[in-house]
């Protein structure tokens, strides 16, 4: 195996993953120089990669992405979540398969209950503004997502992210009825829908936000888009709503 040329190594490892890259990086120098190589990195970027670095709203941002190496800009992406268009979504990788993360601010999406939330800046926010959601009022948001802004043929869940004034609130965060979230296809069936339901509960996230899972789905071709619905749901807790996040799950829909 040593004595076939980099490039020979590279193909075949394009065939793995960026986890196992890393593992076998020690099996030999070979190997290693291989998994070093950003003619492999290429192949774990997202094929319309410079489509979205183009979309970065800083110039200078864009000029330093596209400076990178291959390599050092897959793990700057997985690292580094990058604002694109108004500043109001983010993309980033998934470090273990190259897989797009896809966040929609609370700016970008709609809900009958802005009236009763105010932007406000939150320092551990990768956006400029989160929304600061009253006190005892009942939220009603939607919103969808076109597959294409998504990796495709993958399994994904969505996730309503969150963070309490206080954490002393997520102990006595109990709304007066279940936030019910639902996540569907575009053009599916009523019946369909109900079935996708889910009853969240905030979950703790590494970044110090909460989380609560809306549903998962498949991203079979381009032309679908996902609706999200989070159903009108009093909360007995003021909160900071960030946005819905979609990221990659590993198995299939449960």
């Amino acid at each position: 195996m040593n004595k076939l040329p980099v490039e020979c190594i590279c193909c075949i490892l394009a065939f793995t993953s960026p986890k196992d890259v890393c593992k076998i990086a020690g099996v030999s120098t070979a190997f290693r120089s291989a998994a070093a190589s950003d003619l492999l990195w290429r192949t774990f970027l997202p094929p319309d990669y410079p489509q979205i670095i183009a979309q970065s709203p800083s110039l200078s941002l864009f000029w330093f992405l596209n400076s990178l190496p291959e390599k050092a800009l897959y793990f700057h992406l997985s690292d580094h979540p990058l604002l694109i268009g108004t500043g109001n979504s983010t993309i980033a990788l998934e470090k273990k398969s190259g897989r797009k993360c896809y966040m929609i601010g609370s700016r970008d999406i709609c809900s009958t209950t802005t009236r009763h939330w105010t932007r406000k800046y939150v320092p551990q926010s990768r956006f400029s503004y989160a929304a600061d959601v009253e006190f005892g009022i009942q939220i009603c948001i939607k919103g969808k997502i076109e597959a294409k802004n998504l990796s495709p043929k993958t399994y994904y869940a969505a996730y309503f992210v969150l963070k309490f004034e206080q954490e002393e609130h997520l102990e006595t965060f109990r709304p007066f009825k279940p936030i019910l979230p639902f996540l569907y296809l575009e053009g599916e069936e009523e019946e369909k829908r109900k079935l996708n339901a889910f009853e969240g509960f905030p979950m703790e996230r590494e970044d110090g936000w909460m989380e609560i899972e809306m549903g998962q789905f498949f991203t079979q071709g381009d032309d679908l888009s996902i609706i999200f619905n989070v159903h009108p749901t009093c909360l007995t807790c003021r909160f900071i709503f960030e946005g819905i996040e979609f990221r990659p799950i590993s198995k299939g829909i449960q």
